[in-house]
């Protein structure tokens, strides 16, 4: 009796272990991959700096924007999230933030942070405007949501045609021209 239960306490082993090993569990892989030595003395630098100095949003900005580039947007918005208030609410972060939740296809809320940036951003006599790359790529980022958001596209990874066109749209000059009389 001792020898059958041991053969078959033996055998349902070998069922779950075939089972973890066709599930994928055993060969779970790293959420960012840095290529090289280097990135991941880079990415561990910026994590270290942004931990120590979470009240300074240039520290914020570099690792979600770290993140972004190595395509991990839930990481990005994490760290954007989790950031004081103070640190939030500053322009260049409050864009890394419109740019991870638009990645992550959730265009109605990118479009809304893009506009708080853009408000943000405003001159107003006496208080130094942003960074003029910031507020054109903001610009050019709500032209595009405002597209897709017209075309009802939530998800840009949903509905890529849907996307191309938008952006298309959002890309399109028009020239005016002036005849003299």
């Amino acid at each position: 009796m001792a020898n059958v239960t041991a053969q078959a306490s033996a055998g349902i082993l070998g069922v779950v272990a075939l089972l973890w090993g066709a599930s994928g569990m055993a060969g779970e892989r790293a959420v960012v991959v840095p290529t090289t030595s280097q990135a991941v003395a880079t990415m561990d630098a910026l994590e270290g700096d942004a931990a120590q100095h979470r009240d300074d949003p240039r520290e914020v900005a570099s690792l979600a924007q770290a993140y972004l580039d190595a395509r991990a947007p839930g990481l990005a918005l994490r760290v954007v999230e989790s950031a004081p208030a103070s640190v939030r609410t500053a322009p260049a972060v409050a864009h890394l933030h419109a740019v991870a939740l638009f990645d992550m296809g959730r265009a109605h809320e990118a479009q809304m942070a893009e506009r708080e940036v853009l408000a943000r951003c405003a001159p107003m006599p006496g208080v130094d405007a942003c960074d003029a790359r910031l507020v054109a790529s903001a610009s050019r980022r709500l032209d595009y949501l405002d597209q897709m958001i017209a075309l009802g596209v939530e998800d840009p990874a949903a509905h890529p045609e849907a996307s191309q066109v938008a952006y298309r749209s959002s890309t399109r000059e028009i020239r005016f021209a002036v005849a003299s009389r």
